[in-house]
């Protein structure tokens, strides 16, 4: 909406009225989250967490004002501020995270208390960042002209509501599920026979663990595909449409680079992976839950990237109907799988894959009725990546079985990885996948 802005006094409208309307939304939210914290922590049947939820709930607002700053920022071409926000928030949420952790430790805090402390470094980074965001906002308009005070413009609510629902109703489906998820887990696992803090240690683990490994691969082709949606929508708006499937063959590509050789490790290699962040002693069933979860990677990358193709085509509402139907899939099969003692808590990451293909299903079955995107855009790009991938974990095998490599195991879980990483670089290269790359980075 920015970009298509041609006059200053609407511009700034724009950014006003849409300041207005999320900080309205956040400030609901937050609210809301903080006074219905406990019967929500009652119904999850994790009724401790409490805590967490209000030390997280003043966040909600502070996101929802950033994300305004930030879509301005991205419309005016200043990326490099974004980014930059991006890492303060990391920086300032791990830092804030862990001192405000040692303090909750060194004052002998009950469990649920240094929990909320910790996750209030999520709280400070969001403030922090909105505040950094807002000062690169006002840089941004130094030079502007424009001395008219801006007012808040229906229209203009109009116009972002109509963009942002639909993405932030998907998302929404997929953070509710998020919740119903833990609810269901709890509750599954108390009817097999855990006990509610056995059953709080076992996903937690799966949360602390095998989760942020899984959301760390999944930044990066978010963040390939949020700067693809412009051009892919802009080009299909001037109705070049060979230039913006090539636009798609060129995320998909690169989402592929990324997704394939983390959906392989993290599947082989979970506990060398895991070791390199946490303390060796606790990542055991952690490692079992990430080789569940990360074939997961490689099902919500093809995914992102067609939802982005179907929405810069037109298909806005694509990605909601595609992860609502994923939804509830991941609903039905978690609440059948965790009841199984055979699969227990294992079946809420086999029930996350369930839900990405089924949403994967129901975006192919749209893209049937949308001729400006082919599945040959989105699927061909992964092929030789996956392959590079298999290839490069068989060396890694080939070499320890031909070498018969008896190395101390604190030397073997660094080897593993370099190794992997080594022969994935080689067959990028041989491949000629790396200059497909070099290519796509060159282009305008």
């Amino acid at each position: 909406l920015i970009t298509k802005e041609k006059d200053k006094a609407d511009e700034d409208s724009l950014l006003h009225s849409a300041t207005v309307f999320f900080f309205a939304i956040g400030l609901i939210l937050s609210l809301a989250l903080a006074l219905l914290s406990a019967p929500i922590a009652t119904f999850i049947g994790n009724r401790k967490s409490v805590y967490s939820m209000l030390a997280i709930a003043p966040s909600v607002v502070f996101i929802s004002v950033a994300s305004v700053y930030r879509g301005y920022l991205n419309g005016r071409m200043r990326f490099g501020a974004v980014a930059l926000s991006q890492c303060i928030e990391a920086a300032v949420k791990l830092g804030a995270g862990l001192i405000l952790a040692y303090v909750a430790v060194s004052r002998g805090l009950p469990l649920e208390m240094i929990s909320a402390f910790t996750v209030l470094g999520i709280s400070l980074s969001s403030a922090i960042t909105c505040l950094q965001l807002y000062i690169e906002l006002k840089i941004a308009k130094r030079g502007d002209n424009t001395r008219q005070k801006p007012k808040t413009s229906l229209r203009h609510i109009k116009e972002v509501c109509k963009i942002s629902l639909p993405i932030t109703a998907s998302s929404g489906v997929m953070s509710l599920v998020n919740v119903i998820d833990l609810t269901l887990v709890m509750r599954g696992l108390a009817s097999i026979g855990y006990s509610e803090q056995i059953s709080g240690i076992l996903y937690g683990n799966y949360t602390t663990l095998a989760i942020p490994m899984f959301n760390f691969a999944l930044s990066i082709v978010s963040s390939i595909c949020t700067s693809a949606l412009p051009l892919i929508n802009s080009l299909n708006a001037k109705n070049d449409i060979v230039k913006a499937q090539n636009k798609t063959r060129e995320a998909s590509l690169l989402c592929a680079f990324v997704a394939a050789p983390a959906t392989a490790a993290l599947s082989l290699y979970p506990a060398e992976c895991l070791s390199l962040l946490f303390d060796e002693g606790s990542v055991a069933l952690g490692a079992c839950l990430l080789t569940a979860l990360a074939p997961s990677i490689i099902l919500i990358a093809i995914l992102t990237v067609t939802n982005t193709a179907l929405e810069g085509a037109g298909s806005i509402y694509a990605p909601l109907i595609s992860m609502s139907f994923g939804c509830a899939a991941k609903i039905f099969s978690s609440y059948i799988l965790v009841k199984i003692p055979k699969f227990a808590i294992y079946g809420a990451p086999i029930g996350t894959a369930v839900s990405y293909v089924v949403s994967l299903m129901v975006s192919f079955i749209i893209m049937r009725k949308n001729k400006r995107v082919r599945a040959a855009d989105l699927i061909a790009p992964f092929l030789l990546p996956i392959i590079n991938s298999v290839l490069s974990a068989l060396c890694v095998t080939a070499i320890e079985l031909s070498f018969e490599m008896q190395a101390p195991e604190q030397y073997a879980i660094p080897w593993r990885i370099i190794t992997f990483a080594a022969s994935y670089i080689s067959f990028t290269l041989l491949s000629g996948v790396f200059k497909k790359i070099k290519a796509i980075s060159m282009s305008k």
